[in-house]
C-alpha cells in the first residue's frame, strides 16, 4: 500500500530516489522548479527538449530520466500542454499514473514530488492533492509531497 508523506522545505533536499516535476510538451523548462531542475539536470533537459521536438510527449505522458550516481532519477510529468497556467487535472493524473506505473515496474520506491501543476501551471493545491492521493492509492511506489519553504 502506498505511503503520502507531506514534507515542507526543498524538494532537493529529498533522499527519494527519484524526484518529479510538471512539465509542458514544448520543450520549455525556464521558469519555477522547472528552471531548478533544468539547471541541475543539464543533460536531462536537452533529452526532454528532443522528445518535445519530436512530439513523443504528449499532455497526460511522462519523460523518465535515469538516476545517476551523483544525483537522482527524474520524472517529467505533461500536466501542460504549452507554457503558462494552462495545466490540467486530467493531464496531471494521467501522467502520475505513469510515472507510478513505470516506478512499481522498475523497482523505484518513492517519488518526491513539488506541488506539481500549481506554480507555473495554474492548478490549485486544494484540488490536485486529492487526484494524487487517487491515484496513488493505485501503485506500491509512495509519494513525497512538497511544499516549497526556502
Amino acid at each position: 500500500m502506498t505511503t503520502v508523506t507531506h514534507k515542507s522545505g526543498d524538494l532537493f533536499t529529498s533522499d527519494a530516489p527519484a524526484l518529479g516535476q510538471g512539465v509542458n510538451v514544448v520543450g520549455a523548462m525556464h521558469a519555477g522548479i522547472a528552471n531548478v531542475f533544468r539547471l541541475r539536470f543539464a543533460g536531462m533537459f536537452d533529452a526532454y527538449a528532443k522528445v518535445c521536438r519530436s512530439g513523443a510527449l504528449i499532455p497526460g505522458g511522462m519523460f523518465f530520466w535515469p538516476a545517476t550516481e551523483e544525483l537522482p532519477a527524474v520524472y517529467n510529468i505533461a500536466s501542460q500542454d504549452q507554457t503558462g497556467p494552462n495545466a490540467s487535472l486530467d493531464w496531471l493524473e494521467t501522467g502520475t499514473r505513469a510515472a507510478l506505473q513505470h516506478a512499481d515496474q522498475n523497482g523505484i520506491t518513492r517519488i518526491a514530488l513539488p506541488q506539481i501543476g500549481c506554480g507555473i501551471g495554474g492548478l490549485v493545491w486544494e484540488d490536485a492533492l486529492p487526484v494524487l492521493e487517487k491515484v496513488a492509492a493505485e501503485y506500491r511506489c509512495d509519494l513525497e509531497l512538497w511544499t516549497y519553504e526556502g
